[in-house]
Formats: C-alpha cells, sequence, structure tokens
C-alpha cells in the first residue's frame, strides 16, 4: 500500500493527540489544521486523499466557516471522529463519503485509497498583479475604499493583498483598472490571511459572484486565466 495523504482538523489536546496516536497504526501521512478556515487554505495548497474531522471542532465552527469548505466535504472522503476521555477510546461517525467505514483502517482502505490525491481547486492559478480599487461597502465613497493589487487570479476568483480584517462569506466591491468595464465586480471572501499572523501575505481569497461577460471575456483574451 502506498502511503495516504489526510488531513485532520482538530483543535490542539489529548483528542488530537489521540487520533495522531491511531493514525501511526496506519499507511498514511496526516496533516493537521484546527479549523475549517485552515481546512480550506490547505486543501487549496496541497493535494489529499482524505478528510477527518474531530466532532467537537466541527460543532464549534461557525456557520461561515462550514460554508466555505461545502464543496470540500462533497468532493472528498470525509470521517467524523469522537474521543472519549474516560475510556481513551476513538468512535468513528461516518459522514459523507465515508458510509460504511466502522473504523480508521477502514475509512483509509475503503474511501481513501483508491481516491486521486487532489488540492480543492476548480481553476488553475496564475500570478498576475492587477490594480484593484476595492470596497466593503457597495457605494463606492472613497472613505471605504482599499487600493491595493491581486496576487493571483483565476476564472472563479482571486487573491487580494489587504492589511484590514475580513471575515468570509461576506462580500467585497472592487474595480481592475485594466479592465475597460469598471463595472464594480462582486466577490465572495471564502478565506482571509490576517496581517503579521504567518509569514505570509496577507489578503483575501475571492470568489467572483458577479462578473459581466465582458470582464470574463475581456480577461480570457489577455490569456490571464485559463
Amino acid at each position: 500500500m502506498m502511503s495516504v495523504k489526510l488531513i485532520l482538523v482538530c483543535k490542539e489536546g489529548n483528542a488530537r493527540q489521540a487520533y495522531l496516536k491511531e493514525a501511526k497504526y496506519l499507511d498514511c501521512t496526516v496533516t493537521v489544521v484546527p479549523s475549517f478556515t485552515e481546512l480550506f487554505q490547505e486543501l487549496r495548497s496541497a493535494p489529499y486523499q482524505g478528510i477527518m474531522i474531530d466532532l467537537i471542532t466541527g460543532m464549534k465552527a461557525s456557520r461561515e466557516e462550514k460554508g466555505i469548505v461545502q464543496e470540500a466535504l462533497e468532493v472528498f472522503p470525509v470521517v467524523q471522529l469522537k474521543w472519549e476521555s474516560e475510556t481513551d477510546g476513538i468512535h468513528i461517525l461516518s459522514s459523507g463519503s465515508s458510509s460504511g467505514s466502522p473504523t480508521l483502517h477502514d475509512f483509509v482502505a475503503r474511501q481513501c485509497y483508491d481516491f486521486p490525491a487532489r488540492p480543492l481547486r476548480q481553476y488553475s492559478r496564475k500570478p498576475v498583479n492587477f490594480n484593484v480599487t476595492m470596497s466593503k461597502n457597495e457605494v463606492l465613497y472613497e472613505k471605504f475604499l482599499e487600493y491595493t493589487v491581486t496576487i493571483n487570479a483565476s476564472r472563479g476568483g482571486c487573491f487580494l493583498f489587504s492589511t484590514r480584517q475580513w471575515k468570509t462569506m461576506e462580500n467585497v466591491w472592487f474595480i481592475i483598472n485594466e479592465l475597460q468595464d469598471k463595472t464594480p465586480i462582486v466577490g465572495e471572501v471564502r478565506w482571509f490571511a490576517r496581517w503579521g499572523k504567518t509569514m505570509r501575505i496577507p489578503g483575501i481569497g475571492i470568489k467572483f459572484k458577479q462578473i459581466t461577460e465582458e470582464q470574463q471575456e475581456e480577461l480570457n483574451r489577455k490569456h490571464y486565466m485559463s
């Protein structure tokens, strides 16, 4: 058996240690993230074959957090785990495509092994720096504006540099200076990288919600998107 690449969503603590101890007996490598937000970011950057979710961590996630990973939960094999402190045992709670997997070994062997490792990426991203004027408000008043650039873009969205505070699932209105059609594009914040928290570019991952045909066609003609 080849090593299976899994990702575990679980906050730090005894439950996490119990899951990782159990995973040592399986032919797999496990990446750990503490929340659904980090899960989304990790799945966008690296290929995986299955997702393990601690029940308590999942229950404490906000509606917005659950919303941004809904696609992943529908695409990847998923299993929910519950750690019992009294017995130091792990209960397997089937979820999504992982139904019929009563143990972690069964989950890995039956659901994950034959699942092609893949990242969560609908469109390929290309590094491109458009000049952008954006706002949290639908009315682009000067006091609401932030002048920024895209770090990368695809047909489905882009990553915008920003040091402001954002929330996942909220809307952003922005104008790309290089496009002839200056109709504000409406995007939805799918993930947010805070300034000063990690050694990465701060900003927001955007999914296009409203973009005119002329704008999309111009982006295609310029070969920025594929």
